[in-house]
């Protein structure tokens, strides 16, 4: 018996869309390595990743939906170096001048630029690869369903497991990742049952914590970053004062997230994370002013 919520033709039709969607990223990246372009190819390959992540094993499986799930991960894994160096150029543009922050600058320009180059010459690889298509008679949409659910589950489970780790030591900056990671790969998958509306409240809630945790891994790169750096009283002083943003941001978010936790709401409960952290306000820098959520 199939599940009206994954029907068959409407799921294949949104797997094409959300491939052409991906297509028309990569190609205006290849035109253009921007940072709104490296964010956009991004974001549309993870809505399409959580597509695929529902697809019964035997269509996930097939050569031409695998050899292109593949491929795009070669392009992410270096988007994800490339978005991390627009953050850390942005943020130490946003700095006193000083020789050591100009030559640091300088020098991620010139790493910047070889990745993209990279990263273009895989986008235009993905765009000459036969497009995956999916024919509708090979979705079972109940199983499907019964993929979304334990999915979910385990999501729930990996954000709250992160969590608790998270909280039990404030500088735990790859518990935040993985948080912020499942977070991610949740609201996309809920965003596949757009006519479920009692997904609307988690969604908004998933899409401000993802924000919110996003600026603070943002904060950990560039504190490790300037850590790395070791050159003289300025650049201590940099890392000092980002690690106090950072510790603000991250208690305000904790003490968001746990009244959620209490008022039972739908946005409280399993099926969401909120979160009241301010995008603008004291402290605010380049990773609060409207870098994208990434």
């Amino acid at each position: 018996m199939q599940d009206e919520r994954f029907d068959p033709v409407k799921v294949a039709e949104d797997y094409e869309s959300l491939v052409k969607k991906v297509r028309r990223d990569l190609r205006k990246h290849c035109e253009s390595p921007t940072e709104e372009n490296v964010h956009r190819a991004r974001t549309a390959i993870r809505r399409l990743r959580a597509s695929t992540s529902l697809l019964p094993d035997k269509v996930r499986e097939s050569k031409d939906v695998k050899r292109y799930a593949r491929r795009l991960e070669d392009f992410f894994s270096l988007s994800s170096k490339l978005r991390d160096t627009d953050v850390l150029m942005k943020e130490l543009g946003g700095l006193a001048p000083h020789p050591a922050f100009a030559l640091a600058v300088e020098r991620l320009g010139k790493r910047r630029e070889k990745m993209a180059d990279r990263s273009v010459m895989i986008a235009e690889g993905l765009l000459a690869m036969k497009r995956p298509k999916i024919a509708p008679e090979r979705i079972d949409s109940s199983a499907m369903m019964s993929r979304f659910e334990k999915r979910k589950a385990k999501l729930l489970a990996d954000i709250h497991g992160s969590f608790t780790q998270m909280v039990s030591r404030e500088d735990n900056a790859k518990a935040l990742h993985e948080m912020r990671k499942a977070t991610k790969k949740l609201r996309y998958s809920l965003e596949l049952l757009p006519g479920d509306h009692s997904n609307q409240a988690s969604l908004r809630s998933l899409e401000a914590s993802q924000a919110a945790l996003g600026r603070i891994h943002d904060r950990d790169v560039f504190i490790a970053y300037l850590r790395r750096l070791r050159q003289g009283r300025e650049v201590s002083a940099a890392a000092e004062k980002a690690a106090r943003l950072r510790g603000d941001e991250f208690r305000s978010f904790v003490e968001s997230y746990r009244r959620s936790l209490i008022s039972g709401s739908p946005a409280g409960s399993r099926s969401a994370v909120v979160t009241t952290v301010r995008s603008h306000g004291p402290g605010a820098s380049a990773l609060t002013r409207g870098s994208p959520s990434d």
